[in-house]
């Protein structure tokens, strides 16, 4: 797709000659905005949209070189996927950056992943690791490396996630210690992740999760690629925008304390379903739970208001966006 272009391959276009793509490929010509731009790239990988994704990396590609979008694409397949495979491919450099984006964007996401959701949710397993780390002082080398000894309870595995986000010097030692326990391990896959150099915090959760069972192949089952259009312009849409755009940012200090009380994030300049707020990831795992899907059978979005959330899970949320965002507005409930 190029944004110069003077036709579309969307219907308006078709009927009437002019789309609000091509008013779109106007602006991004003129007036680049880079943070939107990786915001809307990052939210059509996480709701597993290729045709948006690739066209939203058409435009960052402008701007951006093919190694700095392959930096980031490492940097999230944490954050939204567990495709072991898919990080050993990106650390190896084997991957062109389309590959790499089409790769993670029909990846199964960490919401959808069954292991990681029975018999509890993930959600409700982060959460009473956080809780079970913050009821504790931060442990010593010893004591870290007898707990990682033993067969350790999900929630305790991320109870030391949040032990290591307090103590991270204690990583190269932990490290150490779980590649000792793992060096036996029979999946190949695991072997070659344990030798890749760990910088982010979601890299050595992973690495806790499969030092104690919590992983499967389901992870790197990708969903096949089909294309409905081959190429258009993207519009901004109001899921685009959370902490990473000056609007985002803006809206939710002015939003956040009234969606709260309302037990919804989806308003008119801002749409957290497919954000990185905790709620945003309460919301996903929930519609999956609830419905099997984040889309109703015609392919729609479920909204806000269809998934029944607890005020419980809200309160926990809150706990949980307040320890990893710190702002402001979130004290003020």
């Amino acid at each position: 797709m190029d944004t110069s272009k003077s036709s579309c391959s969307c219907n308006q276009y078709h009927l009437f000659k002019v789309c609000g793509h091509l008013q779109q490929a106007k602006r991004w010509n003129t007036n680049f905005d880079r943070y939107l731009a990786i915001s809307a790239l990052h939210k059509e990988i996480r709701r597993s949209d290729v045709l948006r994704a690739r066209s939203w990396l058409d435009i960052l590609l402008k701007k951006q070189s093919p190694v700095s979008v392959l930096k980031y694409i490492e940097r999230i397949v944490f954050e939204e996927t567990r495709n072991i495979d898919l990080f050993i491919k990106l650390k190896k450099s084997s991957l062109s950056v389309f590959e790499a984006l089409d790769i993670i964007t029909v990846s199964p996401k960490k919401w959808d992943l069954q292991y990681l959701n029975n018999p509890n949710s993930h959600f409700q397993n982060w959460h009473e690791g956080f809780v079970r780390s913050n009821q504790r002082d931060s442990p010593t080398p010893l004591e870290l490396a007898s707990s990682l000894a033993k067969e350790l309870t999900i929630p305790e595995l991320y109870m030391l996630y949040f032990d290591l986000k307090k103590t991270p010097e204690l990583r190269p030692q932990i490290f150490s210690k779980l590649h000792d326990i793992n060096q036996n391990h029979p999946s190949s896959l695991v072997q070659e992740f344990l030798k890749q150099e760990f910088k982010r915090s979601y890299e050595f959760l992973v690495l806790l999760e499969i030092s104690g069972g919590l992983w499967s192949d389901e992870a790197t089952r990708a969903k096949s690629i089909t294309l409905k259009n081959p190429s258009f312009i993207p519009l901004e849409q109001y899921y685009h925008h959370d902490q990473h755009t000056s609007k985002g940012k803006s809206s939710l200090q002015q939003k956040f304390k009234n969606g709260y009380a309302a037990r919804s994030f989806q308003f008119e300049e801002i749409d957290l379903r497919f954000s990185g707020s905790i709620f945003g990831v309460l919301f996903r795992e929930e519609c999956i739970k609830q419905y099997g899907s984040l889309t109703k059978s015609n392919d729609v979005f479920w909204n806000w208001s269809e998934v029944s959330l607890s005020n419980k899970q809200f309160k926990m949320a809150l706990e949980l966006e307040r320890y990893f965002y710190k702002s402001d507005y979130l004290f003020n409930i």
